[in-house]
């Protein structure tokens, strides 16, 4: 494995991200962004990992079982081979779905990344306007919202009464 991988990919990634208009920053929360450049260093680390881990161990796996039972009667090999082939079409059609709900979680998690830091960054404003027993919190729904971009959705909680806990 190649060392330091991680940091190599978190600091490319943040060269890449410093790069960028500064319409790109205005558009998401400095968490969100901070948090995505954060994954997508142990994002690739692991991917690497696991595809080399996945097939270095079905390769030694496959060609040992095979070698043995071949050496007993070939046609024993036809339910590895079959086995194989079921495997592979597996792999081939529950990847993809996975995958997409695996960038919908990574999102999510930067989203709350960037909500929690944003509020922390506007702290003064947050205790300024909120109340003493309400303390800004932010509601629940928004901590499980799935954009980073939609700054407009980061508003904190209304009492039953209509005062607001924090600023809107």
């Amino acid at each position: 494995m190649i060392p330091g991988l991680t940091a190599l990919v978190r600091w490319r990634t943040y060269r890449y991200v410093q790069r960028q208009s500064l319409s790109f920053f205005q558009d998401d929360f400095a968490g969100c962004v901070a948090q995505k450049v954060m994954q997508t260093g142990m994002a690739v680390r692991e991917s690497v990992v696991n595809v080399v881990d996945g097939i270095w161990f079905l390769f030694i796996y496959l060609t040992g079982t095979l070698a043995l039972v071949v050496g007993l009667d070939w046609r024993m090999a036809l339910p590895l081979v079959l086995w194989t082939i079921g495997y592979g079409a597996t792999i081939y059609f529950m990847v993809p779905p996975v995958r997409v709900r695996s960038a919908a979680v990574a999102e999510a998690d930067s989203a709350l990344s960037g909500r929690l830091v944003g509020s922390f960054t506007n702290i003064q404003a947050v205790k300024l306007f909120s109340e003493f027993r309400a303390g800004g919190r932010l509601r629940a729904e928004e901590l499980r919202a799935p954009a980073c971009g939609d700054a407009t959705a980061a508003s904190f909680h209304r009492d039953d009464d209509g005062r607001a806990d924090g600023p809107q």
